[in-house]
């Protein structure tokens, strides 16, 4: 449990106590036959129980559905780089930028699905940021590769700095990053690494 976690729990328990011994300060005035008063509060107390222990059992349950939606959204990324060969970028560098502006929104994708997990599950966080940094950076890298040309005559106002085969390489780097970030999240080898 988590120091927030903590404080609702003994905050709840302090409100119930002092509920508890307001009600058994009054019960003293009441008449002898105040045994169901006390059947009452010892259920009413039980039922908080209960439902401490159900918030907490269902915060367990979702983390595995937490990591199922970071598992979906890596798996989208990695899916647009396998489709990075399909695009013909030295014709038309345009659809570099079409292309680059897409695996930003795949990468947004993982990052809502892990602040998503964190809700629920937080205890690898610093691993798990540090991993999805090197996929950002590599990803920004990527991008710095369309340039602006000056005095174009061509169809496209932009031009690549790298050959397919560079972009290629630096689009594997992120690849190799996000199988870690999976492991991080899932804790465990799932995929086959490549």
């Amino acid at each position: 449990m988590d120091l927030k976690e903590q404080f609702i729990c003994i905050l709840i328990g302090l409100v119930i106590g002092v509920l508890f011994g307001l009600g058994f300060a009054d019960w003293g005035t009441k008449s002898p036959d105040s045994l169901t008063d006390w059947l009452i509060a010892s259920g009413t107390l039980l039922l908080v129980f209960i439902a401490i222990l159900g918030a907490i059992s269902w915060k367990k349950q979702r983390i595995p559905e937490a990591a199922k939606d970071c598992i979906h959204a890596i798996v989208e990324f990695d899916n647009h780089i396998y489709q990075f060969g399909n695009n013909d970028f030295i014709t038309d560098a345009t659809q570099f930028k079409d292309y680059h502006q897409n695996l930003l929104i795949k990468l947004w994708n993982i990052e809502k699905a892990i602040m998503f997990f964190y809700q629920f599950d937080s205890s690898k966080k610093e691993i798990i940021d540090a991993e999805y940094n090197k996929i950002l950076n590599k990803v920004n890298k990527f991008g710095q590769n369309l340039i602006i040309r000056s005095g174009y005559n061509s169809s496209s106002p932009y031009e690549l700095r790298k050959s397919k085969l560079g972009l290629n390489k630096e689009l594997e780097e992120a690849l190799r990053d996000s199988y870690s970030l999976l492991q991080s999240i899932v804790g465990k080898n799932l995929t086959i690494k490549h």
